[in-house]
């Protein structure tokens, strides 16, 4: 599937997951996963969907991995719609997950709260270099903190390069190898040297 990159001049996105939100009378839809997603018009919400699916895609891509409140942010700016519904651009969200655009890792806080986050689907090798890069470090070191690996991984610092950083050690955490403090250390496990 190709995807056409979004043209400058943006056309607003004219979509409801509430039919009662829209002034047609004979109006379409399409399910996406449990919500349904309400147009006035068939190409209304064909170019609501792409744009926005579009726009995740393009917006999740640089990053080596995002958490899905930064994600949504992003793509607002992008589409310069502050008004897209959490509840629509979830859907849209688990439709580009469905489809195999982007995946998502589970990762632990320091609290050991499991969290979710996103990967692009063409950041996936690069992040399974970097969780080996991380897990090495870990088991060498004892104690890795987020700048020392940051600089091994991203070099320089950009951003949602700090962020980024810090899934890995949450994933390490997740995974059992390591404890997470406050400051955002992880501390590799007594045993698994």
């Amino acid at each position: 599937m190709t995807h056409k990159k979004l043209s400058k001049q943006r056309a607003q996105i004219r979509l409801a997951t509430n039919r009662q939100n829209l002034s047609a009378r004979e109006a379409t839809c399409r399910k996406l996963g449990g919500v349904t997603v309400w147009a006035e018009t068939v190409s209304d919400l064909d170019f609501g969907l792409r744009s926005l699916s579009d726009a995740i895609s393009l917006c999740a891509a640089p990053h080596l991995s995002i958490t899905k409140s930064v994600l949504r942010k992003l793509v607002r700016d992008h589409l310069a719609e502050s008004n897209i519904a959490d509840r629509l651009f979830s859907a849209v969200l688990g439709a580009t997950l469905r489809q195999g655009v982007l995946d998502a890792m589970v990762c632990g806080s320091e609290n050991d709260r499991p969290y979710r986050i996103l990967i692009h689907s063409s950041q996936i090798q690069h992040m399974t270099q970097a969780l080996d890069t991380a897990e090495t470090m870990l088991r060498r070191e004892s104690i890795l903190d987020v700048p020392r690996l940051e600089k091994v991984i991203f070099g320089r610092r950009s951003y949602n390069t700090w962020s980024s950083t810090s899934h890995l050690l949450a994933r390490l955490s997740y995974l059992g190898l390591g404890t997470l403090d406050e400051a955002g250390t992880c501390r590799l496990i007594e045993g698994f040297v």
